[in-house]
């Protein structure tokens, strides 16, 4: 009987403390709980070229020069059957035509 007493007024005892650790105070408004926060999202690497297939990767490839010799041809090639005179007046004709 006397175990049953000392239980007893330790829970009276324990329910008091508890009491008067939650009494407000006047006039203090009662403490917001914090905001839940809900977790950001992971942000997405974009895609820059998109997916990656099997075709060979295009090159730049840039048209072919042509050079001072294929214009002296293509300018001889012009004049046609005709026979130019040979000396000065051939070369003038081929190097106004192929600058």
């Amino acid at each position: 009987m006397r175990h049953l007493r000392v239980g007893l007024i330790a829970i009276l005892l324990a329910s008091s403390c508890t009491a008067a650790f939650a009494q407000t105070i006047p006039g203090v408004i009662d403490p917001v709980p914090a905001p839940r926060y809900e977790p950001l999202p992971v942000p997405q690497a974009p895609v820059i070229n998109g997916p990656l297939s099997n075709q060979q990767p295009r090159v730049y490839q840039p048209p072919q020069r042509r050079t001072f010799q294929d214009r002296v041809k293509d300018c001889l090639e012009a004049s046609g059957g005709r026979e130019l005179p040979l000396g000065e007046t051939q070369d003038s004709y081929v190097r106004s035509c192929a600058n």
